[in-house]
């Protein structure tokens, strides 16, 4: 089918308006008649999840690797055991200081 056959009776900003957000796409489909129109609702729904999709596998990924990141930089931090900390208290004058 041609470009110009299915863009037949569509307004000039229809086309842009469908191929920028899921609601433009579904609001230029509901506006077309019979099967174009839900055609279009469908490959647009199928775009969006998939690129959800997408987003959420990578942004899981970083999200582990920042968890990881973290994990080997706390395993890095030594903690002060009681036997270093012990008789501390005997050495502080009473002011504190």
């Amino acid at each position: 089918m041609p470009a110009e056959g299915y863009r037949h009776g569509m307004p000039d900003m229809a086309p842009a308006l469908a191929q920028e957000t899921l609601g433009g796409a579904l609001a230029v489909a509901a506006g077309l008649p019979g099967r174009a129109g839900d055609a279009l609702a469908t490959a647009a729904r199928e775009a969006f999840t998939g690129g959800m999709r997408g987003a959420a596998i990578a942004a899981a990924v970083l999200l582990l690797g920042a968890a990881g990141l973290a994990a080997a930089g706390l395993r890095r931090i030594r903690v002060r055991g009681e036997a270093e900390n012990a008789g501390r208290a005997d050495r502080v004058s009473p002011s504190g200081v």
